[in-house]
């Protein structure tokens, strides 16, 4: 039985044990009367309603064909659709045998919440029916001399032995029978009801001419209303008609057959009775019927009172009366038990077949538990072919409807990664209760889960893309750049960094393949990128920290040699503080240098700026200061005094510093330039993007103003220097400052378009700055001190020549008056050294004419 089709379905996909667990719901919202499936009773109290919602809900009639057609639906819904079915309840979801004409008044009432499933597939028809016996007797000639056809309508009106057959009296002189124990089949003035009787008026003249009519058994005045008695008084049957009640009834007529008493009765099929009784009954045949003369019935008699006629029309047989299926409208959007409502169907031959089975079965021996249940399950197990047509086949399994997938590492609608790689695994909606891996409300199709799918994609595009992805399941995608991905190394001795190419998912065996995709394009050369900065263990920085190092060795040299010649004349009137101010500046530069190398850190970030600003205004304010000094004494009035202490001088350069610490500090408190990584998109990453690490701050409004800051000490600087560069070459600073501050400017002029205008690469750039900021350090000190040394070098050379001629001429006894003029009166600075050089600029002016 577990043979397919060509699409993976089940050959016969109902020849299989029944099933366990439901597999269809049948929802509802009532609640009110309600004992759902599986509800007990103790001692006469619910205990509990049972399953309600869900439950399929059949009506249950207490006739046998109502009874075994509704079973036959009931076990299929349940063990075939896996429905619960069958709980004891009211409202109801279905009757699948409805007498539609006996009750259409009562469906109107509720049109809008049922509806019509189609006919049930055999019809039922009522009729007058009569003993066999008196068939076979009336047609016999050797018994009769004029004979009769007792199933046959016409010879009950004339056929006085027919008549004489079927008296009334036989009927009233048993007791057991009549009256009726429970008087209430036919209440008098009902239907022309008396006694439990009407009669036609046919009967009425008959009897006015002292003769016996004959009498119809009936059941119940609601059985067909009027219909038996207009049909009959409409062709002149003198009869009456008398209601004992369904079971009364049934007895009577069992028991005169049983007797040999000719019996005529109302009944209707389908039932048992004509399977208990088979054949020895006929059913008489009344004036064919037509639709139109069926129309004109009027479901009444007696309107004129009992034994009078009837203005009822009727005359023609009853029609066969197709028994319908009728449910909620709940089932039109319920499925698959909808569709399987309306294509159930039991036709003539079908339904003999199970009342036949319901008679054997009531013969067994020990008796059935349950008659109509073994009945109905006994015929499903016979007629597979038959009922295997009324139940759809599950749909085909497809994976949009019947598959659902969990995607690893993507919790809950986070969309954020938690891994670089996703699986995707696959389970059934509805899995097979007893057998996770197979589906339980489909068939064919996908009829297995596919295999976990592993995937480099993010939780965001898996959640967007299911149908892309899953036709990745049979057949891997074409090779493109977004099934690989690429790794940065750090920066490495020789300023460059590697961009690693590889697959997210490669296969194990061959790192050059992908496990997830397959042709298209080929893995991507690896790439070499300059680095973003420049790298401590690069041979260039290497090379310029060494000439930084050497640098600073000289400067502190330097500084040893003016602290020692500090009160030396040629170093003392230059005053030997700002002197050591330019050399520390010196040292902060090449330190700048240093820190400007190597990954961006938080103190690197703070020390560039830091000491590139505080060097900057230690060697450039020193100038300035040392410019703005001998601009005063130079413009002023000759031989006039000038005082222009070393206290003012420094309050002056303190100002410098001022304003560089505080621009610095609110700056770093402000906006701190911490390391930051800018991302930028490259050709060669295929839409990917490159991190250059640097030190930034969110504005650029700091680093404005402190440029802004230095121009303008800058400006000051180049412009004292251009006005005192005419001095006497005797009065070296001058020119010297002057040159100093054109180096500055020059190196001024070469880094800053290279810093913000120019794209160069960072190694590059770095490079290029701290050569120039190195060579114009260089320069300055060596302007500044160079120029000093000579001097001190002449002077030590010219006080020996001097001494030896005065040695000659005199006997050491006579001074060089013009030399030591300016020297021999004064010690100190400040006010003092300013007069002398005040005095020496006249003096030297005077010997220059």
């Amino acid at each position: 039985m577990g043979d397919r089709d060509a699409m993976g379905r089940l050959v016969h996909p109902f020849l299989r044990p029944s099933l366990k667990h439901r597999r269809f719901h049948c929802f509802s919202t009532a609640t009110d009367a309600f004992y759902g499936a599986r509800n007990q009773y103790v001692n006469d109290t619910l205990v509990d309603p049972g399953v309600i919602n869900g439950t399929l809900i059949l009506e249950l009639k207490d006739w046998q064909s109502n009874a075994i057609a509704t079973l036959v639906f009931g076990i299929l819904a349940q063990e075939v659709e896996m429905m619960i079915a069958l709980g004891t309840c009211t409202p109801i979801h279905a009757n699948v045998e409805v007498w539609t004409e006996a009750h259409r008044a009562e469906y109107v009432v509720y049109a809008n919440e049922t509806y019509c499933a189609g006919g049930l597939g055999y019809f039922g028809r009522s009729g007058v029916y009569v003993s066999h016996s008196l068939v076979v007797d009336g047609a016999n000639r050797t018994k009769r001399a004029q004979i009769f056809n007792a199933d046959f309508y016409r010879d009950y009106a004339a056929n006085e032995d027919l008549i004489r057959s079927l008296p009334v009296s036989q009927l009233w002189n048993n007791s057991k029978y009549y009256p009726p124990a429970q008087n209430k089949a036919c209440v008098d003035g009902r239907l022309g009801c008396k006694n439990n009787c009407s009669k036609s008026l046919a009967c009425t003249k008959r009897e006015a001419a002292g003769k016996e009519c004959l009498v119809i058994m009936m059941m119940k005045a609601n059985y067909d209303v009027g219909m038996v008695q207009a049909i009959m008084s409409n062709n002149d049957v003198p009869a009456y008609f008398c209601f004992l009640g369904y079971t009364n009834m049934l007895a009577y007529v069992v028991e005169a057959e049983k007797n040999g008493t000719p019996v005529a009765f109302y009944h209707y099929e389908p039932d048992t009775f004509f399977f208990d009784h088979a054949k020895k009954f006929d059913r008489i045949f009344l004036p064919r019927a037509t639709p139109e003369e069926v129309a004109l019935n009027t479901f009444s008699f007696g309107e004129l009172g009992y034994g009078n006629a009837t203005t009822n029309p009727l005359s023609v047989d009853f029609p066969s009366m197709r028994l319908d299926k009728y449910a909620s409208m709940l089932l039109q959007v319920t499925q698959p038990i909808g569709n399987f409502l309306n294509q159930f169907s039991l036709v003539e031959l079908n339904l003999n077949q199970l009342l036949n089975g319901y008679e054997v079965v009531m013969q067994m021996n020990p008796p059935a538990p349950d008659p109509i249940f073994t009945t109905a399950c006994t015929w499903i197990e016979q007629n597979y072919d038959t009922w295997r047509a009324w139940i759809d086949r599950l749909p085909l399994c497809d994976f949009n409807q019947h598959v659902k997938y969990t995607i690893s590492n993507c919790d809950g609608d986070n969309d954020e990664d938690s891994s670089a790689n996703h699986t995707i695994t696959f389970a059934w909606h509805a899995p097979d209760p007893d057998d996770p891996t197979q589906p339980y409300e489909c068939d064919g199709g996908i009829h297995t889960l596919p295999n976990p799918l592993t995937t480099s994609r993010s939780c965001a595009w898996l959640r967007a893309n299911p149908t892309t992805w899953a036709n990745w399941i049979s057949t891997k995608p074409q090779c493109d750049f977004t099934f690989e991905e690429y790794s940065i190394t750090e920066c490495t001795a020789t300023a460059t960094r590697n961009i690693l190419f590889s697959w997210k998912l490669p296969k194990p065996d061959a790192p050059t393949e992908s496990m997830e995709c397959s042709g298209g394009v080929k893995l991507s050369d690896n790439l070499e990128l300059p680095c973003d900065y420049m790298p401590a263990s690069a041979a260039g920085y290497i090379v310029i920290v060494v000439f930084a190092v050497i640098l600073i060795i000289v400067h502190i040299a330097a500084t040893a040699f003016v602290y020692i010649c500090r009160k030396r004349p040629i170093i003392k009137r230059l005053q030997y503080e700002f002197l050591l101010l330019m050399i520390v500046g010196g040292i902060l530069m090449c330190l700048s240098v240093i820190v400007y190398g190597g990954e961006p850190t938080p103190f690197l970030c703070g020390a560039r700026p830091t000491f590139l600003a505080l060097g900057f205004t230690m060697i450039f304010g020193s100038l300035v200061v040392k410019s703005m000094r001998v601009y005063r004494v130079f413009t002023s009035t000759a031989m006039k005094r000038v005082v222009l202490s070393m206290g003012t001088m420094l309050k002056v350069l303190s100002v410098f510093f001022a304003v560089d610490i505080m621009i610095l500090i609110v700056w770093f408190a402000a906006d701190f330039p911490k390391p930051t990584t800018l991302t930028s998109a490259m050709v060669e990453l295929h839409g990917g993007t490159i991190g250059s690490k640097v030190c930034r701050s969110s504005s650029f409004i700091f680093s404005a103003l402190l440029i802004f800051w230095k121009a303008i000490v800058l400006g000051m600087g180049i412009y004292l220097s251009f006005l005192i560069r005419h001095l006497s070459s005797d009065f070296q600073e001058s020119i010297w400052i002057f040159g100093s501050s054109m180096v500055v400017l020059g190196g001024s002029l070469l880094i800053m378009p290279m810093a913000y205008l120019a794209d160069l690469q960072a190694v590059t750039f770095y490079i290029f700055m701290a050569v120039t900021l190195l060579i114009c350090t260089s320069l300055v000190t060596i302007m500044m001190l160079l120029p000093k040394v000579r001097r001190l070098n002449e002077q030590a050379t010219s006080s020996q020549t001097d001494g030896t001629k005065q040695s000659t001429q005199t006997g050491g006894r006579v001074v060089n008056a013009r030399r030591s003029v300016p020297y021999s009166a004064h010690t100190s600075t400040g006010a003092g050294a300013s007069m002398h050089e005040r005095s020496d600029i006249t003096h030297t002016q005077t010997n220059a004419q």
